[in-house]
């Protein structure tokens, strides 16, 4: 037994049930078409904070190469706002990274 369009199977025989309001696309390689919108959203990912400590060895306040990265330092990032703060700590190259930051007030 089958139903017809608009119609599924039941126990009972057909019924009637609604129909959402949707639009099938049929997606394949070729020119790109701006005319069809599908209802996505790109919603891009939180910004990172990242950056380098360095030994500063000749105190000008300027990183220079030979300048080695500090292993194991610790970075804080503070709301001012609120004086919520996340500490992370520095990988053998010196490098740290805050992944996921909310725009905010940081200091």
């Amino acid at each position: 037994m089958t139903a017809a369009a608009g119609h599924m199977l039941a126990p009972n025989g057909p019924t009637t049930r609604p129909r959402a309001s949707r639009r099938v696309f049929a997606l394949a390689t070729g020119p790109e078409r701006h005319a069809r919108d599908a209802g996505f959203v790109l919603i891009p990912p939180p910004p990172t904070v990242r950056g380098r400590v360095t030994q500063d060895s000749n105190s000008d306040s300027i990183r220079q190469s030979g300048e080695a990265g500090v292993a194991g330092g610790l970075v804080d990032l503070i709301d001012t706002a609120t004086g919520w703060t996340v500490t992370v700590e520095t990988d053998a190259n010196g490098d740290y990274e805050f992944a996921g930051v909310a725009p905010g007030r940081t200091g």
